[in-house]
């Protein structure tokens, strides 16, 4: 019974050892599995941040699609005023041409009212001329009465 004792205590230590050999390895364990659960908080720390920037950049995508909608519509409106102002240019060019027209038109009209004017001034003239004559001539024949 001693030998069985003998065997029995032998097999303790042995369970004994590779008990506290077990120990040893599940520390061991533990402290990877405490190093990896670390890693997996930075992890999931730098997921986070990750995730903010993304939302960042994705609410910045939109503010930058909105102002390029913008920046399109006020194209846009910028291009609408410059065909009006394109259309009131034909449109005024179209009115100097007309005006130019009537000026040359009216140059015409007033030279010849200037040459009209000319010959109403020779005319004129003439009359004063025909009318002195006639005083003459009147003033003659009351000469001449007076002496008859």
């Amino acid at each position: 019974m001693a030998s069985k004792e003998r065997q029995l205590e032998d097999r303790v230590k042995e369970f004994e050892l590779k008990e506290h050999g077990l120990k040893g390895q599940l520390k061991e364990h533990e402290l990877e599995k405490n190093h990896f659960e670390s890693q997996v908080k930075e992890l999931k720390s730098k997921e986070k941040q990750f995730e903010g920037r993304v939302k960042e950049m994705a609410s910045k995508e939109q503010q930058f699609e909105v102002r390029v909608k913008e920046f399109q519509l006020k194209e846009n409106g910028f291009k609408g005023q410059l065909k009006e102002h394109e259309s009131e240019k034909k449109h005024l060019e179209s009115q100097v041409k007309d005006l130019k027209s009537k000026e040359y038109q009216l140059e015409g009209r007033v030279k010849e009212f200037e040459s009209k004017e000319v010959n109403f001034d020779d005319q004129v003239k003439e009359l004063g001329t025909k009318m002195n004559d006639f005083e003459s001539r009147a003033k003659e024949l009351g000469t001449k009465q007076k002496l008859f």
